[in-house]
């Protein structure tokens, strides 16, 4: 157990911790199940009887979605995401080679993405937050250690969940970078709008509203252009999502949409001939 391994790097500096957000599972999450459940998708025939046997579930709203021998995408590439969360939240303070600071900064990264992975997970999981039954409504599991030997795991409430994802959010604002410089990490920007979301989520737009006003006075100090775009000139003749081809307008890619100031993704589950909206 002493010797490092050929072609692996363990983290141990600073600068090591860092380099484990720059990661593409942090931003291609695998898991859509929510878009063949919107209440705007139609199901065209006959090419739906062709889909994966999971869209067809997820579409009738099932109860089971997946066989007995399928892992669920909306548990993989998230609990992998906050394994790593984790393993830097908890190891950060022990790194070398860097400031102070340096961990604040990337140890709070880790906590809002943490954050955003808990809101996901309990909004597939549980219950919408109803003040009345959050404090019994069955939630996600809370780990907050990176620990792979684990094999006994208690579902939250939803309440504990949204709780804890408020609390990691409060400890993790104050230390984010105040400039956004890219949309794959966590910001001042981001995390305030998240937590504004959250709030709303909770049925608090009172309690919301100061962090989306903070989040956009945030935005507004970027160093990379963030901005609603206006249809009436991207679309206008010379506009940059034009020329609309057979998959509609050349909308720019995630990491260039500068409506994005965090970016999460995942592929589509089928051709567009499936599901429409």
């Amino acid at each position: 157990m002493e010797v490092t391994p050929k072609g692996r790097l363990i983290a141990q500096k600073v600068s090591d911790y860092d380099l484990l957000l720059n990661n593409l599972d942090m931003v291609n999450i695998s898991t859509n199940s929510q878009v063949a459940m919107s209440d705007e998708i139609a199901a065209v025939q006959p090419y739906f009887d062709g889909a994966s046997l999971k869209t067809q579930r997820l579409f009738r709203w099932e109860a089971v979605i997946y066989e007995a021998s399928e892992n669920a995408t909306e548990m993989d590439m998230p609990m992998k995401n906050i394994y790593t969360f984790n393993k830097i939240i908890q190891e950060l303070p022990a790194a070398t080679d860097g400031t102070a600071q340096q961990k604040r900064s990337i140890a709070a990264e880790a906590m809002a993405g943490r954050a955003w992975t808990y809101f996901l997970l309990v909004n597939y999981f549980g219950k919408p937050y109803d003040a009345n039954t959050a404090g019994t409504d069955p939630g996600f599991p809370i780990l907050t250690k990176a620990d792979v030997t684990e094999n006994k795991f208690t579902r939250a409430s939803v309440k504990e969940v949204y709780e804890f994802i408020i609390n990691d959010l409060n400890k993790a604002i104050p230390d984010l970078p105040a400039k956004t410089t890219h949309s794959m990490r966590m910001s001042k920007a981001a995390a305030e709008g998240l937590l504004g979301k959250v709030y709303l989520f909770m049925g608090k737009p009172e309690l919301a509203l100061p962090h989306f006003d903070a989040s956009l006075l945030a935005a507004a100090n970027s160093a990379i252009p963030l901005a609603l775009y206006d249809y009436n000139k991207t679309l206008a003749p010379g506009g940059e999502f034009l020329p609309i081809g057979s998959y509609g307008p050349s909308y720019p890619s995630a990491v260039n949409n500068r409506e994005c100031v965090y970016n999460k993704q995942s592929s589509n589950f089928g051709p567009s001939s499936i599901m429409s909206l």
